[in-house]
């Protein structure tokens, strides 16, 4: 029988080889994790990242009146404007006006390009949230649910109108940029947005 022995040159190279992958994971691992972050950023975890969507598909569909608005506000605030106007109550007022604006505005052509960016993001402490729910309370004179989440934000927006007012085809172009801090409020499981003290849904 002949004995095999390993010479020196063979045992560095496996202790080489061993070092070589345990790197290899190492770098996988960190890859994987790096990975795992990106996408949770990407998905984004802003719980009120659905109602500003909703804002800017409203912006952008502004002919259409929808969820897309009535998701901008709380049930309490539309009943109460709805009343101002007449009706019954929000499902009356929304369709009603939605029949009315879709059936003058049907023959615009129309076209809107939205960019937007959220920075500069700070979660508001419960004394400020307080301080936020009377502010709204005294300006609409009703008293809401508690504001159990908050947050303001600096919102960066750039739209592009082009519109044909006379269904011709000669398109009006503007483009409208604006920043401006909004603060977005959970209400009852629900997300809000705010500017200036009042709903969001008044400055539109």
């Amino acid at each position: 029988m002949v004995n095999y022995k390993k010479n020196e040159n063979d045992a560095q190279i496996s202790v080489v080889s061993k070092n070589i992958k345990k790197h290899i994971c190492r770098i996988v691992a960190s890859m994987v994790a790096a990975l795992m972050i990106f996408s949770l950023c990407a998905c984004g975890s802003r719980g009120y990242e659905k109602v500003v969507k909703n804002y800017v598909n409203y912006i952008k569909h502004f002919t259409v009146i929808d969820d897309n608005l009535r998701s901008l506000a709380p049930e309490s605030y539309w009943d109460s404007y709805a009343k101002e106007y007449g009706f019954e109550d929000a499902d009356a007022f929304f369709e009603g006006v939605k029949e009315g604006i879709e059936k003058e505005l049907e023959d615009l052509v129309y076209n809107v390009d939205v960019d937007y960016e959220i920075s500069q993001e700070e979660k508001l402490t419960s004394r400020e949230l307080e301080r936020i729910c009377e502010e709204i309370e005294d300006e609409y004179e009703e008293i809401y649910p508690e504001f159990t989440e908050g947050y303001t934000f600096k919102f960066k927006m750039e739209a592009v109108f082009t519109l044909d007012y006379d269904g011709d085809g000669k398109a009006n172009t503007e483009t409208e940029s604006k920043t401006y801090i909004i603060t977005a409020v959970k209400m009852k499981g629900n997300w809000y947005l705010i500017e200036d003290g009042r709903w969001l849904v008044d400055s539109l």
